[in-house]
């Protein structure tokens, strides 16, 4: 982002999806905000404006990409006028924090 402006971005496709596991329970949408809260990554005072569940990148191994269920949480922070986007891991409730030297 420059100047808070979209500049560019990648968009992939999944060629072959392999199931890793079946039946695996997820935490709750407010589970994930009160874990957020409790692990510091949200502020008091603070404004939840949605949670959405969607998967997210985890890691790359044996030449695939693995994805993983994710709460994604929009907080604002009293007085902000952005969004900071927060994830939660939902099947082992744990921070999901950005990856380092994107592409």
């Amino acid at each position: 982002m420059s100047n808070n402006k979209l500049v560019s971005y990648k968009q992939t496709y999944i060629a072959k999806m392999s199931v890793l596991k079946s039946n695996v329970e997820l935490t709750s949408a407010r589970d994930a905000v009160v874990t957020l809260y409790k692990d510091n990554e949200i502020a008091n005072g603070a404004k939840v404006d949605w949670v959405e569940l969607a998967y997210n990148y985890l890691l790359d191994t044996k030449g695939s990409t693995v994805y993983v269920p994710t709460w994604f949480v929009g907080v604002q922070n009293q007085g902000a006028k952005s969004v900071t986007i927060k994830k939660l891991n939902a099947i082992t409730k744990t921070v999901m924090k950005d990856r380092t030297n994107e592409e």
